[in-house]
């Protein structure tokens, strides 16, 4: 019985060590991966739909192209269109049934405000809430923004708005210690999944 506590106990210890080493170092980086203090700041659209308690990340990537060679790569997101760039193996881990598309498709080239975007196969699914072509497309209140800097440099900024602040424990332990960190390994992957098809020659 002494030699299970004391295993407890240092499991509890360990685990503490492991999410205030999280929190106060790795949280604050992929919070705003690779954004600057002016895109953070930066009001899109669809953040009507955004709700003053929920948590909020607010990430960007350079990429070298133009917005218009960017824009068809994110105007056919969706796991029912083109996929979402991002690492589709662990996606479907989920059963989520994702194919990405290597190639442009012209039959998703054209979304509108009130299309539904699906997350996984059949389920898991949002409305389109804003397009302005080469520019902005928004799911709910999740937004990719195109600032384009010139003909050939561009920045991809996303941002999402997640879990409400108030949620029980149990809610909470779920959303920071695995939502939270799966959600920008796949959010990361995707906006590098649409750098590499819109520099691809």
């Amino acid at each position: 019985m002494r030699r299970i506590r004391k295993f407890i106990k240092y499991s509890l210890i360990f685990y503490a060590i492991i999410a205030l080493v999280y929190w106060i170092f790795i949280r604050p980086v992929h919070m705003s991966w690779g954004a600057t203090a002016a895109e953070q700041q930066m009001k899109f659209p669809a953040d009507e739909f955004i709700s003053p308690d929920r948590i909020v990340t607010t990430r960007a990537i350079a990429i070298h192209s133009s917005a218009e060679k960017i824009w068809p790569w994110i105007a056919q997101t969706g796991q029912n269109r083109g996929g979402f760039n991002s690492y589709y193996w662990l996606e479907n881990l989920f059963a989520a049934s994702m194919h990405n598309a290597d190639s442009i498709v012209p039959q998703w080239q054209n979304p509108v405000p009130g299309d539904t975007i699906y997350y996984g196969e059949g389920e898991g699914y949002e409305m389109i809430s804003f397009v302005k072509r080469n520019e902005y497309y928004a799911l709910g209140g999740w937004t990719f923004y195109l600032d384009s800097l010139d003909t050939d440099h561009t920045r991809l900024i996303v941002r999402y708005p997640s879990m409400e602040v108030k949620q029980s424990v149990l809610m909470r332990a779920y959303y920071y210690g695995l939502f939270e960190p799966l959600h920008f390994i796949m959010e990361s992957g995707m906006m590098m999944g649409i750098k590499q098809r819109a520099e691809a020659k």
